[in-house]
């Protein structure tokens, strides 16, 4: 908010950190022209101009590859969020649903069916764990990803 405050006095010039990038841009560029020049020189006219520039300006801002080398599958994405406890508490919700519903089932035709509400209850208790740990996860390696950016 403030700095968008900030910004709106500043409408139509530039702001002091503007100037500096500008600064700092212009030293690095120059660099890079300097660095470009020498690699030309030391290939004998195996570089053209462009790809000199491209090698010194890797020097000095070598950025980040597309695609990042370590983007992988969306199933390796999925597997490499699951955790030990989203697993075991998959499982034990699948288990206890399928006692409650083996108990619901075993109950003869007739004859009242037997409280499974307790069951019911782990499997509500599982599952949500289940999702809290996956979200948990999720924001986890999000929050991981964007302080590589």
């Amino acid at each position: 908010m403030t700095e968008a405050v900030g910004l709106g006095k500043h409408t139509g010039t530039k702001l002091d950190d503007d100037l500096w990038l500008d600064d700092h841009l212009f030293e690095i560029r120059e660099k890079i022209v300097v660095r470009a020049k020498e690699l030309l020189a030391d290939a004998n006219n195996q570089l053209t101009k462009a790809a000199a520039l491209s090698e010194a300006a890797k020097e000095y801002a070598p950025g980040m590859r597309f695609p990042d080398a370590q983007q992988s599958s969306w199933r390796e994405n999925i597997l490499n969020q699951l955790s030990a406890v989203t697993l075991i508490s998959a499982l034990l919700a699948i288990v206890f649903g399928g006692i409650a519903f083996g108990i619901s089932l075993a109950a003869e035709e007739g004859e009242p069916v037997p409280d499974v509400a307790g069951y019911i209850d782990l499997v509500k208790i599982f599952a949500g764990a289940v999702v809290g740990s996956t979200g948990a996860a999720v924001v986890a390696n999000n929050s991981k990803h964007r302080g590589h950016r």
